[in-house]
């Protein structure tokens, strides 16, 4: 028996997919269903590219046939969509909903029941004869790759999402490993599915065999390197993934009517309580404290307390709220300067709102709308200006640049370091020797 260069690449490709399917489906992982999902996508993917050589070795009925190339084929998008929403969020579950995104995949069966699905076993083989000249098939095609492009559009949102809820919520800069693969993950995506795209476009207007061939190889020959990346990102870094739940919003998301944020972010807080052992009942019961740092309303309660207490109360005129939010950035500032919360390398908004009495919703809003920055860039800000500070000791001049590195909050040289020149503009290593 001969094959030909795609025959051999296809069922290379296969069994590549197929084994890195095994392998998520066999380690055990707290991402189950990410495996799950993601295991799926590559057997249905594997079991796709199998049309180019299973031909040579068993046949199937056209109907079969005709379901194994529309089911696979729809199948994937949604799939891969769902595992990026299983990655992303921690506390994601499938739902009945999410049988809505496969309604595109039984648009295409549908429209084929007057012209193929009803007609007898000749009519169908005809059918195959002329198969891309058919006007069901030239709907399908572009329906179906408006459909992944749609899909694809929808992951860039999620993902893009995600890295702007991390960065608001999250001081360590492992919290963006997530980000980063799944960025590289979707850039190869849209590579292939671009090249599949250019590929079945070529083949309904010229059906010219030596081209679409080449375009078949450079597919499979793109798709061996990126199955053979995934087998060595899940060898190498196995637990890269750590979700963020979906309850975690982007800041321009919130409503911006302070009552509503109040209460929210209060409810916020109340559940952080709740799930933390390290909040106290008297941290919660102490409202003095807690309004110290909280609500307007709680603010301006204090001062006409005060107002009352005083011989003249016009000197003590109600806060207003951009009086209010000043206090707070500056009580938010000095805690920084003071107690330097941001030592701690897996800082997050929702510690750091414990430890100042402030719901993580309200504090993560203060400093994105207030000081002007993410709460990732805002913490190593204090970092840094610490490292730089230990850097000018001439005490501290037989501490290593990695040790340094840890005493600031930092746990990776390369996040360090860029953190370190983009606000000195240059390395640790050079700032050292020029102080």
């Amino acid at each position: 028996m001969i094959f030909t260069t795609v025959e051999l690449l296809s069922i290379l490709l296969a069994f590549l997919f197929l084994f890195f399917a095994g392998y998520l489906l066999a380690i055990k992982s707290n991402k189950r269903l990410s495996n799950l999902l993601f295991a799926a996508h590559f057997i249905i993917t594997a079991l796709d590219i199998s049309a180019y050589f299973y031909p040579k070795f068993i046949t199937l009925p056209y109907s079969a046939e005709m379901l194994r190339i529309k089911i696979l084929a729809g199948m994937k998008a949604p799939i891969i969509y769902l595992y990026i929403l299983s990655v992303l969020y921690d506390d994601f579950k499938l739902k009945a909903k999410h049988i809505l995104y496969f309604s595109p995949l039984f648009i295409n069966l549908i429209i084929l029941i007057p012209n193929f699905f009803s007609v007898n076993a000749s009519k169908q083989e005809l059918y195959f004869l002329n198969f891309f000249d058919q006007p069901e098939t030239i709907f399908a095609t572009f329906f179906s790759y408006i459909v992944v492009y749609a899909f694809i559009l929808a992951e860039l949102y999620q993902v893009g999402r995600y890295r702007k809820i991390v960065k608001q919520n999250y001081s360590n800069p492992k919290a963006l490993v997530n980000y980063t693969w799944l960025k590289q993950f979707l850039i190869i995506s849209i590579i292939l599915t671009t090249i599949t795209f250019i590929k079945g476009i070529y083949r309904l207007a010229y059906d010219e065999y030596e081209t679409t061939n080449e375009l078949i190889i450079t597919m499979l020959l793109f798709g061996i390197a990126f199955g053979t990346w995934l087998f060595s990102k899940a060898l190498f870094a196995p637990n890269i993934f750590q979700g963020i739940n979906t309850r975690l919003e982007p800041i321009e998301e919130i409503s911006h009517s302070n009552d509503d944020i109040s209460i929210e972010a209060t409810k916020q807080f109340t559940v952080e309580k709740q799930a933390n052992p390290f909040i106290s009942e008297s941290d919660t019961n102490d409202k003095e404290k807690f309004c110290a740092t909280t609500t307007i309303q709680c603010i301006q309660e204090k001062t006409t307390d005060t107002s009352k207490k005083s011989k003249d109360s016009d000197a003590n005129p109600t806060l207003t709220e951009d009086d209010v939010d000043d206090i707070r950035i500056k009580s938010i500032q000095q805690y920084m300067q003071e107690k330097e919360p941001y030592l701690d390398s897996s800082l997050t908004v929702q510690k750091l709102g414990i430890q100042l009495k402030i719901p993580p919703k309200e504090l993560s809003s203060l400093i994105n709308q207030h000081i002007g920055t993410h709460f990732f860039d805002f913490i190593n800000q204090y970092r840094v200006k610490k490292a730089m500070e230990i850097l000018k000791e001439t005490s501290a001049s037989k501490r290593t640049i990695q040790e340094v590195m840890y005493d600031v909050g930092f746990n990776s040289k390369n996040s360090f370091n860029t953190a370190f020149k983009k606000y000195t503009n240059l390395t640790p290593t050079q700032y050292r020797k020029r102080h």
